[in-house]
């Protein structure tokens, strides 16, 4: 069982990484594109960066979905106790409701509506928790349960998006074939860990035909991030080098912000919202220095602030 883990742990550090990084080219070109809102948006972007960006926020985020609903199923956990659901108030909507304040109280001119949650990249985090109390019916080993209770989780989000007019709610009903294909990935790798290098080609050109119909298709991301998980895993049972492909790939860089994806996520909007306030509009070739800015300063100020936030919890300690 450690093994499997670590297994995972290896392949999922170059997943993560990859999937920050889409989001940050995301929303480090969606300054010219509408949001958040700013004299920017009027500058607006041409039609294969604009391709590019889209491409970035459904990859990005539906590979963070994918893995949790992975993680979720390889926890195993049947029951979510008071302390469970605590730990994971803690973790997710802590964090959450600290960085919603102090987006409103500094960024109170790009926040949609007023709103510093369903109107900021925060929307999210709400969102991947209530999707976490889909635990007992993911690994239960009914199949009736597993149906009917991912069928009725779609069902009360619909009603309580139609309701309140929240957008959590309506984000859930789209990511929930996200996250239950992820658990249903991680049974799937659980009885055929190895598929071969050959199938993972045809899969892979089945891939590139979805994304020709629907280049944002739920069905085109599950596929990727499955080819992804066998690809790096085969090539590590191939001791492409000792070490495995998956320590190859993730260099000292590449795994600080996989491991601090979270922390990036949270502070990065932070960043970009100054660089917006903070670089004069009339610099030469300046979508381009706003969006290398907006992308190096994202991973940089977040990684720093985290690296001062422990040594001085160090030092109090």
């Amino acid at each position: 069982m450690r093994t499997q883990h670590q297994n995972f742990d290896q392949q999922i550090i170059f997943l993560r990484f990859l999937a920050i990084i889409l989001i940050l080219f995301h929303h480090s070109t969606t300054v010219f594109d509408g949001w958040p809102p700013s004299d920017l948006a009027t500058l607006g972007l041409n039609s294969h960066m604009a391709m590019l960006s889209s491409f970035a926020k459904s990859y990005g985020l539906g590979i963070f979905t994918f893995i949790s609903g992975y993680l979720i199923a390889l926890s195993g956990r049947k029951k979510l106790g008071l302390r469970v659901v605590w730990h994971k108030m803690k973790k997710i909507l802590g964090p959450c409701i600290i960085a919603a304040v102090i987006y409103y109280i500094w960024f109170s001119d790009f926040s949609y509506n007023g709103d510093p949650v369903n109107g900021t990249h925060l929307w999210y985090l709400p969102m991947i928790f209530i999707l976490y109390f889909l635990a007992p019916f993911i690994n239960s080993s009914s199949p009736m349960k597993f149906a009917a209770g991912v069928s009725a989780f779609f069902v009360v989000s619909f009603i309580l998006y139609r309701i309140t007019g929240i957008r959590t709610f309506n984000e859930c009903t789209h990511y929930i074939g996200l996250f239950v294909c992820g658990s249903v990935f991680c049974r799937v790798v659980k009885h055929k860990p190895n598929i071969g290098i050959e199938k993972i080609i045809l899969v892979s050109i089945v891939f590139a035909i979805t994304m020709l119909k629907d280049l944002k298709s739920n069905i085109s991301v599950v596929i990727m991030v499955s080819c992804l998980y066998y690809f790096l895993k085969a090539l590590k049972e191939r001791k492409v080098k000792r070490q495995g492909i998956a320590w190859r790939l993730s260099s000292t860089i590449i795994r600080q912000i996989s491991n601090k994806s979270y922390f990036i996520y949270i502070v990065h909007q932070f960043v970009i919202d100054l660089c917006i306030m903070l670089i004069p509009i009339d610099t030469p070739y300046f979508k381009t220095t706003m969006i290398v800015a907006c992308f190096t300063l994202s991973i940089i100020v977040p990684l720093a602030l985290d690296y001062a936030m422990n040594k001085l919890k160090r030092f109090i300690q």
